[in-house]
């Protein structure tokens, strides 16, 4: 936990941003279990790490920016990758309210030709979404978190 909400605090407060690209790198997992119970708070960070991403601290970081909001935009791929049904109600209000703070970097993102392993993040979360949309337990609410969730990988 304390290495969680230290990385998690530079991904968001660090006024170097090659710093916040390194340590949002670093809470990339290949397993949900790894999050363990930060799961949750990580979509948080990562939703204002995407909003402080777009203030400049120097402008020296400006080099740096578009590296970091691309490593934001695989860390948003990443958990939707490990996103359940459950998890959809308790991320709702998230999800309605700041949504709109990745659209147009995950535009960028996706049209993206020059990142490793791009096209299967993208793959792996498009799968994952769809895959929900397919079980039976989703509101009709949460049918449309997942389509909001899919249109940001759609609209490209």
């Amino acid at each position: 936990n304390n290495v969680f909400n230290t990385l998690s605090t530079l991904i968001t407060n660090c006024c170097n941003f090659k710093v916040r690209h390194v340590a949002c790198s670093s809470l990339m997992f290949n397993q949900r279990e790894l999050y363990g119970t930060n799961y949750m708070k990580m979509w948080h960070r990562l939703f204002d790490a995407f909003e402080n991403a777009q203030n400049l601290p120097r402008i020296c970081e400006h080099k740096h920016q578009q590296k970091l909001i691309n490593q934001l935009c695989s860390s948003f791929c990443n958990l939707c990758r490990f996103l359940e049904p459950t998890d959809i109600s308790n991320l709702m209000y998230l999800f309605e309210s700041r949504l709109y703070l990745i659209q147009n970097e995950m535009e960028k993102f996706c049209n993206l030709i020059d990142v490793p392993n791009n096209l299967d993040m993208l793959t792996a979360a498009h799968k994952n979404l769809y895959n929900l949309l397919k079980t039976k337990q989703l509101s009709s609410k949460q049918i449309e978190i997942v389509n909001d969730l899919l249109n940001v990988f759609y609209n490209h």
